[in-house]
């Protein structure tokens, strides 16, 4: 019973106290469960803290309660409570002064002024045991603003390995190595050199600061990275050579101008150990990312096994790319423009004309989305729904529409082994996804998507298709046309 009871509370996540959850709801079966719950330290390390109807619990009572009954174990803490104005920073952050000695894993998602207020305190509080950290904040408009000179200091953290930062104010005056963004007043100071796993999730992260931190970063791992402003000057980039990264996503924040500051990054990279990579621009001219792409591949040398692309798609360095990593196993593409399509499966379908075999010969995942009428991607890659009247538009519509279906099949075809026109020396296609973005006014009810999803305009030649999908399915071989709506 004691190893059942342990399995039922997550170790991934924190545990909210409810009745409805464990380790709660445990306690509330019977006596003799509630005895036995109560004797294994191990159910009571994890704790998220949200509000329970609409009220912040007693935070004070709480953790003494928990911390009690997890008997001098590491902790985990989360305070979930994000634009909640009704708490104050002596009822969520005071009690946690006593624990800090415990506190393996903290995660704050509330305003600022809540845990930096902790965190910047003149008396400098030991965290000997913290592994991860999140900070996030949803408060746009950064309508507390912290003394100027206020740093986040968790330099003398030993073992701290995971970083998010969300939407964290910073100032202009803090140490060389703290993070940097821009018209803000805040800063975290981190020893980067330990960190394995990171992500900065921050519109007003330009490439500068990004590079800064990620030269530090030595023993990374994984990293996501979602940047707002422009490049740096190319003889002003220090470059780094990061060993152990093996997933990388970088992304152009939406409502940003951040394309070329992801140039800068990856041209500030060499990734020799990189097996993801995760690329999504803003509606800007493709050339200096598939370019950067490409060279960020000639030095690193790295054996990619999953690449996902969103974004103004340039086919023809698309193809150089894949011809260089035929390891790839996954591929998901987004093309803002849906006209690149009969290029791209022409491209996926073709051999390659210098060794006139096809591309990416252990593919077995793609992942392609198309756009319904009306859904395009705004200037700062969001995609939004505006309705189309213009039959001009709504004809240039149905034509792609009508090209892309049987060049889409004789792609399926040439990847299928098996069927006649499959070709040998590539793996099996196995998981194909079309997804469809459409208005949320424009889909309609039911759960048939026939009549939502745009890659086969046809009524009746998708209903066919559904016949060859079951076929399919019965070989280990799964297609699937998922809706997605646009608000």
């Amino acid at each position: 019973m004691h190893e059942i009871f342990l399995h039922c509370s997550s170790s991934t996540t924190s545990a909210v106290p409810s009745r409805r959850s464990a380790p709660l709801n445990i306690a509330w079966v019977c006596g003799s469960w509630r005895s036995l719950a109560l004797s294994i330290p191990g159910l009571w390390t994890a704790l998220e803290i949200g509000t329970v109807r609409g009220c912040v619990p007693d935070v004070a009572v709480l953790l003494q309660h928990w911390t009690k009954l997890s008997r001098g174990h590491p902790l985990s803490i989360t305070y979930n409570l994000p634009g909640n104005n009704l708490a104050n920073y002596h009822v969520l952050s005071v009690p946690l002064v006593p624990l800090a000695a415990r506190l393996q894993h903290v995660h704050f998602r509330l305003e600022p002024q809540f845990y930096l207020s902790l965190l910047c305190r003149q008396l400098r509080i030991e965290l000997p045991l913290l592994e991860s950290l999140t900070l996030t904040s949803n408060d746009a408009l950064m309508l507390w603003v912290p003394p100027l000179g206020s740093v986040v200091n968790l330099r003398q953290c030993p073992l701290l390995r995971r970083v998010v930062l969300e939407s964290i104010p910073h100032v202009h005056d803090a140490p060389s190595e703290a993070i940097f963004y821009r018209s803000v007043n805040m800063a975290v100071n981190i020893n980067w050199s330990i960190v394995t796993s990171l992500k900065i999730v921050e519109p007003r992260l330009c490439a500068a600061s990004a590079i800064k931190i990620l030269v530090q970063c030595t023993s990374l791992a994984e990293c996501e990275l979602s940047v707002g402003y422009n490049s740096v000057p190319v003889n002003a980039t220090p470059h780094a050579v990061l060993g152990h990264l093996t997933s990388m996503s970088v992304q152009a924040k939406p409502g940003s101008q951040g394309t070329s500051g992801i140039v800068s990054i990856l041209n500030a990279l060499t990734l020799p150990a990189l097996k993801i990579l995760v690329v999504s621009t803003a509606w800007v001219p493709n050339d200096p990312i598939s370019t950067t792409l490409i060279s960020l591949q000639q030095r690193s040398h790295f054996l990619l096994e999953h690449f996902s692309l969103s974004g103004i798609i340039d086919v023809v360095p698309l193809g150089m790319l894949f011809h260089a990593v035929p390891t790839l196993k996954t591929v998901s593409l987004h093309p803002y423009d849906q006209s690149i399509y009969r290029s791209l499966l022409l491209l996926l379908e073709s051999p390659w004309p210098q060794n006139d075999k096809l591309l990416l010969p252990h593919l077995h995942s793609l992942e392609l989305s198309a756009h319904a009428l009306g859904i395009y991607a705004n200037s700062s890659g969001k995609l939004q729904y505006h309705m189309v009247l213009d039959p001009d538009v709504i004809h240039h519509y149905r034509r792609l529409s009508n090209l892309r279906s049987p060049m889409l099949f004789a792609m399926l075809r040439k990847r299928f082994r098996g069927s006649p026109n499959s070709k040998d020396g590539i793996a099996q296609l196995k998981n194909v996804t079309l997804r469809t973005y459409r208005s949320s006014g424009e889909v309609g009810y039911g759960d048939d998507q026939g009549l939502q999803q745009a890659w086969i305009d046809d009524d009746d030649e998708f209903c066919a298709l559904q016949l060859t999908v079951r076929k399919l399915k019965e070989q280990g071989i799964v297609v699937q046309f998922p809706v997605e709506c646009i608000d």
